[in-house]
Protein backbone atom coordinates (compact mmCIF):
# COMPACT_ATOMS: atom_id res chain seq x y z
CA UNK A 1 0.00 0.00 0.00
CA UNK A 2 0.87 3.73 -0.55
CA UNK A 3 1.78 5.87 2.45
CA UNK A 4 1.50 9.17 2.63
CA UNK A 5 4.77 11.09 1.99
CA UNK A 6 6.69 11.29 5.11
CA UNK A 7 5.25 8.29 6.78
CA UNK A 8 6.59 4.71 7.17
CA UNK A 9 4.98 1.70 7.61
CA UNK A 10 4.73 0.75 11.90
CA UNK A 11 7.37 -1.79 13.09
CA UNK A 12 5.60 -5.75 13.33
CA UNK A 13 7.00 -7.30 15.98
CA UNK A 14 6.94 -10.84 16.37
CA UNK A 15 7.35 -12.73 19.66
CA UNK A 16 8.46 -16.35 20.47
CA UNK A 17 8.30 -17.50 24.31
CA UNK A 18 10.22 -20.20 24.91
CA UNK A 19 13.05 -21.57 22.51
CA UNK A 20 13.44 -24.76 22.74
CA UNK A 21 12.72 -27.78 19.14
CA UNK A 22 9.66 -25.84 18.39
CA UNK A 23 10.27 -22.43 18.79
CA UNK A 24 14.06 -22.56 17.81
CA UNK A 25 12.46 -23.78 14.60
CA UNK A 26 9.87 -20.52 13.91
CA UNK A 27 12.49 -18.62 14.38
CA UNK A 28 14.43 -20.23 12.04
CA UNK A 29 11.96 -19.92 9.82
CA UNK A 30 11.37 -15.79 10.65
CA UNK A 31 14.84 -15.45 9.99
CA UNK A 32 14.60 -16.72 6.66
CA UNK A 33 11.96 -14.93 5.54
CA UNK A 34 12.38 -11.68 7.43
CA UNK A 35 13.42 -9.56 4.62
CA UNK A 36 10.31 -9.95 2.52
CA UNK A 37 8.69 -8.41 5.21
CA UNK A 38 8.82 -4.64 5.94
CA UNK A 39 10.39 -3.59 9.23
CA UNK A 40 9.77 -6.93 10.92
CA UNK A 41 11.24 -6.83 14.27
CA UNK A 42 11.34 -10.33 16.46
CA UNK A 43 11.85 -10.57 20.22
CA UNK A 44 12.65 -13.67 22.20
CA UNK A 45 12.08 -15.25 25.87
CA UNK A 46 14.66 -18.37 26.71
CA UNK A 47 15.91 -19.47 29.39
CA UNK A 48 18.89 -19.99 27.77
CA UNK A 49 22.40 -17.30 27.99
CA UNK A 50 23.83 -19.14 24.94
CA UNK A 51 21.04 -19.12 22.73
CA UNK A 52 20.59 -14.97 23.61
CA UNK A 53 24.31 -14.74 22.73
CA UNK A 54 23.88 -16.29 19.25
CA UNK A 55 20.20 -14.55 18.51
CA UNK A 56 21.29 -11.19 19.21
CA UNK A 57 23.99 -11.48 16.69
CA UNK A 58 21.74 -12.50 14.02
CA UNK A 59 19.60 -9.20 14.80
CA UNK A 60 16.88 -11.04 17.18
CA UNK A 61 16.36 -9.23 20.87
CA UNK A 62 16.92 -12.39 23.34
CA UNK A 63 15.82 -12.02 26.58
CA UNK A 64 14.15 -13.64 29.62
CA UNK A 65 10.78 -11.57 30.33
CA UNK A 66 7.98 -13.28 29.13
CA UNK A 67 6.04 -10.37 29.99
CA UNK A 68 8.03 -8.03 27.77
CA UNK A 69 7.73 -10.30 24.69
CA UNK A 70 4.15 -9.97 25.53
CA UNK A 71 3.81 -6.13 25.68
CA UNK A 72 5.93 -5.75 22.98
CA UNK A 73 4.80 -8.12 20.11
CA UNK A 74 1.97 -7.73 17.75
CA UNK A 75 1.84 -11.61 17.41
CA UNK A 76 2.88 -13.82 20.45
CA UNK A 77 3.91 -17.56 19.73
CA UNK A 78 3.66 -19.19 23.23
CA UNK A 79 6.43 -22.62 22.49
CA UNK A 80 6.78 -24.33 25.41
CA UNK A 81 6.09 -27.30 26.93
CA UNK A 82 2.32 -27.78 28.16
CA UNK A 83 3.64 -28.11 31.72
CA UNK A 84 4.76 -24.83 31.48
CA UNK A 85 2.07 -22.96 29.85
CA UNK A 86 0.01 -22.47 32.69
CA UNK A 87 3.07 -20.97 34.58
CA UNK A 88 3.82 -18.59 31.35
CA UNK A 89 0.14 -17.22 30.84
CA UNK A 90 0.43 -16.72 34.59
CA UNK A 91 3.47 -14.30 33.75
CA UNK A 92 1.65 -12.36 31.14
CA UNK A 93 -1.91 -12.58 31.70
CA UNK A 94 -2.06 -8.94 33.63
CA UNK A 95 0.21 -7.48 29.87
CA UNK A 96 -2.42 -9.41 27.62
CA UNK A 97 -4.94 -7.94 29.44
CA UNK A 98 -4.30 -4.66 29.40
CA UNK A 99 -3.09 -4.54 26.10
CA UNK A 100 -6.69 -5.67 25.10
CA UNK A 101 -8.17 -3.58 27.07
CA UNK A 102 -5.93 -0.52 25.71
CA UNK A 103 -6.88 -1.82 22.18
CA UNK A 104 -10.60 -1.10 22.85
CA UNK A 105 -10.32 2.43 23.45
CA UNK A 106 -7.69 3.56 20.82
CA UNK A 107 -8.18 1.46 17.79
CA UNK A 108 -4.72 2.73 16.66
CA UNK A 109 -3.37 -0.24 18.81
CA UNK A 110 -3.84 -4.09 18.23
CA UNK A 111 -4.83 -6.88 20.63
CA UNK A 112 -1.83 -9.31 20.23
CA UNK A 113 -2.22 -12.78 18.38
CA UNK A 114 -1.47 -15.41 20.89
CA UNK A 115 -0.48 -18.50 19.01
CA UNK A 116 -0.17 -21.77 21.29
CA UNK A 117 2.10 -24.40 20.06
CA UNK A 118 0.90 -27.02 23.20
CA UNK A 119 -1.94 -29.13 20.96
CA UNK A 120 -2.35 -31.12 24.20
CA UNK A 121 -4.28 -27.91 25.88
CA UNK A 122 -8.16 -26.91 24.61
CA UNK A 123 -8.93 -23.42 23.01
CA UNK A 124 -11.11 -23.40 26.10
CA UNK A 125 -8.61 -24.04 29.13
CA UNK A 126 -6.23 -21.30 27.04
CA UNK A 127 -8.92 -18.54 27.30
CA UNK A 128 -9.21 -19.75 30.66
CA UNK A 129 -5.76 -19.39 31.76
CA UNK A 130 -5.07 -16.44 30.00
CA UNK A 131 -8.00 -14.02 29.20
CA UNK A 132 -11.41 -14.61 27.77
CA UNK A 133 -10.92 -11.44 25.71
CA UNK A 134 -7.72 -12.61 24.22
CA UNK A 135 -7.01 -13.67 20.48
CA UNK A 136 -5.52 -17.20 19.80
CA UNK A 137 -4.98 -19.31 17.20
CA UNK A 138 -3.71 -23.21 18.86
CA UNK A 139 -1.86 -25.14 16.49
CA UNK A 140 -0.31 -28.88 16.59
CA UNK A 141 3.29 -29.14 15.81
CA UNK A 142 4.31 -32.84 15.50
CA UNK A 143 8.10 -32.35 16.97
CA UNK A 144 9.29 -35.39 14.92
CA UNK A 145 7.53 -34.73 11.52
CA UNK A 146 8.99 -31.13 11.99
CA UNK A 147 12.30 -32.03 12.45
CA UNK A 148 11.84 -34.68 9.33
CA UNK A 149 10.63 -31.74 7.74
CA UNK A 150 13.93 -29.81 8.25
CA UNK A 151 16.41 -32.69 7.33
CA UNK A 152 14.57 -32.82 4.23
CA UNK A 153 14.99 -28.92 3.10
Amino acid sequence: TDLPAGESMPDFKVGIIGCGQVGTVLLTKLLEVKEQFHNLKMIVSTRQPLAQTLLQEFGVEAIFDNQKVAAESDIIFVCVLPSQVQEVFKEIREVVKDRVAASKKDKMLISPLIVCTCAAISYQKLRLMLSDEAVFLRTSISVPVLKEYLMRT
